[in-house]
């Protein structure tokens, strides 16, 4: 699982990669990252997470109930 293209106009986002691996697309060019990787995503930039690989993966956002997410269209 994952999510669709979006961005943050008003918050900086910080995820801890609890376990599993993550393709993480940021401004079109795709990250892996894996459990024990802490992930910075400033605000304003475009990004996409999808889970990869065929164990479960989890993460950890440091986030609030209020952030604005702005959807992109794919």
């Amino acid at each position: 699982e994952g999510n669709r293209r979006h961005f943050h106009p008003d918050w900086n986002e910080w995820w801890y990669i609890y376990q599993g691996e993550w393709d993480w697309e940021i401004e079109g060019e795709i990250k892996r990252v894996k459990k024990g990787d802490l992930v910075f995503m400033r605000k304003n930039r475009v990004h996409k997470i999808t889970a990869a690989g065929k164990k479960m993966a989890i993460r950890f956002a440091v986030s609030r109930s209020d952030v604005i997410h702005t959807y992109v269209d794919d």
